[in-house]
């Protein structure tokens, strides 16, 4: 089942890809005090009062208050975020009514406004300051792909996809109760209102949506009505004589369609990705146990003294590089409240020398500056603190975290069961009755797998197809404490890496085929080899005063992880590579938002890459 040739990506992955997804400049200009886009040549909202127009028209037009008061879960959905102007109104109505229902808020944003503009947009209501204000503290990052927000105390969970509506719609599958269409006058931005994309939110829409509008253009009603909703005129905000409301008719269910989340979960690995999952089935609500067969969480590859939170790009377009970006958003995000990180960015040289090129291209791809950017020796020495052998990349936002205590906060709400090592999974009436090396039982009607590098021989316990795996191990090594490295060293990749902490150095990390067991001084000197040969003065002690720890990865032919449902009632999160560390909270997302039965967040494509029959080639 396991095959520990080297295994090259599949063609599909080798191919020139074209350039990464660009987010157009800024237009939002402040011109005499109004918010107004320089590209479309129009306001972001009535020059009357913006927020009683966003009252009239999405939450009056929807009857949104109705919905409030009789349901316990709402998913808005909304093209044309802008300002957060809308998603602040209903917060302030969920407030003034004390409503208990929870919302899933889904935006899409083409050209997402800078903070500071957002803020100056806001300032002037003051009805809807303190949900300002906590937007505000959570403006995402101008990056492309899909945002998390968790707001009044995660009763509002947003989704903004920072992307064009044209591209993203046909990607997401949703449904949603009710719609906002506030994107800029047709007239100016007809892209944006094409019967393309208002197809597509019919397509995303419940049996009975309601959606709401300023716009009454013939073509747009069309679409609609194409779309199967019944349009409506009603009287508009301010100077406008018109609105649009509208009811979606009724839709066929899709058969046999589970609504109802899982009564208890089981999840298998206690490394982040188990624990990650943990952390969001908890935010949930839904009851769950990590099981580990170690005497403690983060026992594999997750108890690293340190590790490096770091983008995984590529030069050129692609799942991964689209994937990597939102994951490593995701994931920065929630650190600061973990109290797991050690130091802050990161600089990725051109060393070994083939890396150069690949870095020169990777710059030329048009990435948001804040996110990487590449810089000459000088340059990037100058930022570093210290004389460095090469120019590179520098990662601003990179992370060197504490593994073992992200783990341990992410695991905070969860049950933990551990030393228990599964022998067995049988099922019965739809549930799972895990049994121990030791008989011990635990039964749930739930599954999620993330075991790790153990993944193939649950994968066989269950009976699945024989799946081709690469296993691989990675020494890190400790040296010992160094007050020159405390205080002057940065993050540094190249090829291998080096870490600071607190009682010294983390050199990374040997890469062995053959999957082999235990700390060696042939990997100690494997790792002082990849360090570049002017940054070895740094180092004074010799490798055999060093310690270390091996631990193993899991991965797969396609260098994807597998994220998303084996069969009936059972989940992988697995074969994360070198990328678990950036990758899994995000995807544990995803996987606890299914389970919930919650509107789902990944595009289409990139769920496609990552789905569990690319390890068999067939469904089963």
């Amino acid at each position: 089942m396991i095959n520990n040739l080297f295994l090259r990506e599949s063609n599909e992955f080798m191919t020139e890809q074209p350039p990464v997804p660009q987010l157009p400049e800024p237009t939002a200009r402040l011109i005499d005090g109004q918010l107004r886009c320089s590209h479309y040549d129009d306001i972001y909202f009535s020059a009357q009062d913006g927020l009683a127009e966003s009252r009239h028209v999405f939450l009056a037009g929807t009857e949104l208050a109705d919905h409030l008061s009789r349901s316990e879960h709402l998913v808005i959905a909304e093209t044309g975020f802008g300002s957060g102007l809308n998603l602040c109104a209903v917060m302030a109505l969920m407030s003034q009514m004390k409503s208990t229902c929870q919302i899933d808020y889904i935006s899409i944003e083409g050209n997402p406004l800078p903070q500071e503009l957002a803020t100056h947009a806001l300032s002037g209501f003051d009805d809807i300051t303190p949900y300002a204000d906590e937007l505000i503290r959570n403006w995402p990052r101008r990056w492309p792909g899909v945002h998390h927000l968790s707001l009044m105390d995660g009763q509002v969970r947003v989704q903004l996809h920072y992307a064009q509506a044209e591209d993203i719609l046909p990607q997401l599958d949703f449904k949603a109760d009710i719609w906002f269409l506030d994107g800029f006058s047709p007239a100016r931005n007809q892209d944006f209102w094409s019967s393309e994309i208002l197809l597509n939110i019919g397509r995303l829409s419940k049996s009975g949506a309601r959606l709401a509008s300023f716009t009454v253009a013939a073509h747009v009603r069309a679409s609609l009505s194409e779309a199967g909703f019944v349009c409506e005129r009603r009287p508009g905000f301010g100077h406008k004589r018109h609105m649009l409301t509208a009811r979606l008719d009724s839709v066929s269910p899709k058969p046999n369609q589970n609504t109802q989340s899982p009564a208890r979960v089981a999840i298998i690995g206690g490394g982040i990705a188990g624990c990650a999952v943990g952390h969001h089935l908890s935010q949930l609500g839904i009851e769950h146990v990590i099981v580990t067969a170690a005497p403690g969480l983060a026992d594999g590859a997750s108890g690293n003294k340190a590790g490096l939170v770091s983008p995984h790009l590529s030069a050129g377009d692609s799942p991964a590089a689209q994937l990597a970006i939102s994951a490593f958003a995701d994931t920065i995000d929630v650190l600061d409240r973990a109290e797991a990180v050690i130091s802050g960015g990161c600089f990725a040289l051109d060393v070994p020398e083939a890396t150069a090129a690949r870095h020169q291209k990777m710059a030329s791809q048009g990435y948001p500056e804040s996110l990487l950017h590449y810089q000459d020796k000088d340059s990037l020495s100058e930022l570093a603190g210290m004389s460095l052998p090469s120019g590179g990349m520098a990662i601003p936002e990179a992370r060197v975290i504490d593994p073992v205590r992200f783990c341990s906060w992410l695991a905070s709400d969860s049950e933990v069961k551990t030393d228990f090592a599964v022998a067995d999974i049988n099922s019965d009436n739809g549930i799972y009755c895990l049994q121990s090396c030791t008989g011990e039982r635990l039964e749930a009607d739930h599954l999620i797998i993330c075991a790790g590098y153990a993944l193939p021989q649950l994968l066989q316990q269950l009976g699945c197809p024989q799946a081709q795996f690469q296993i691989t191990s990675g020494q890190i090594s400790h040296l010992p404490a160094s007050e020159r490295t405390q205080q002057t060293l940065p993050a540094l990749n190249y090829g291998g890496y080096m870490l600071a902490v607190q009682d010294g150095i983390v050199l990374g990390a040997s890469y062995n085929l053959d999957a082999r067991d235990g700390v060696s001084e042939q990997g100690h000197l494997h790792n002082l080899g990849l360090v570049p040969a002017t940054l070895q003065t740094l180092i004074t002690s010799p490798p055999e005063r060093w310690s270390g720890r091996t631990s193993f990865r899991l991965a797969t032919r396609y260098r994807m992880p597998i994220c998303g449902q084996l069969r009936d009632n059972i989940h992988i999160l697995g074969a994360l590579g070198s990328r678990g560390l950036t990758h899994s909270y995000f995807l544990a997302r995803h996987i606890a938002m299914c389970l919930a039965r919650r509107p789902d967040f990944l595009p289409r494509r990139w769920r496609d890459a990552m789905r569990t029959e690319r390890l068999f080639g067939v469904n089963f």
